[in-house]
């Protein structure tokens, strides 16, 4: 399959990516995984879910990468857009609660 650029130059570069996205995701889980004051578990599964929507996709898109199969780049794009929108999502509740 003919791609667009040259994949072997990049190789490295796909592969710490794809490490480095699921190591960031596996801390930040397991720093979200310590006892909270009152937790309920929607709550929880709203933090877990803005988490996993920022992180699993640069994850998805590297090894796509990797593999040259699966829209690697379109993974990396919606993994951007995912990450700003749960950081403009956190800034809201913030706020929110602040004013409250």
């Amino acid at each position: 399959m003919a791609t667009a650029y040259d994949v072997e130059p990049w190789t490295d570069l796909f592969v710490a990516s794809a490490g480095a996205g699921a190591a960031l995701a596996g801390l930040a889980y397991l720093v979200r995984l310590r006892p909270g004051v009152g937790d309920q578990a929607r709550y929880a599964a709203g933090r877990e879910a803005t988490m996993l929507l920022g992180t699993i996709p640069f994850v998805i898109g590297a090894i796509s990468l990797l593999l040259e199969a699966g829209g690697g780049l379109y993974w990396i794009a919606v993994g951007i857009l995912a990450a700003i929108a749960g950081g403009v999502t956190n800034a809201w509740v913030l706020l929110v609660e602040i004013l409250r």
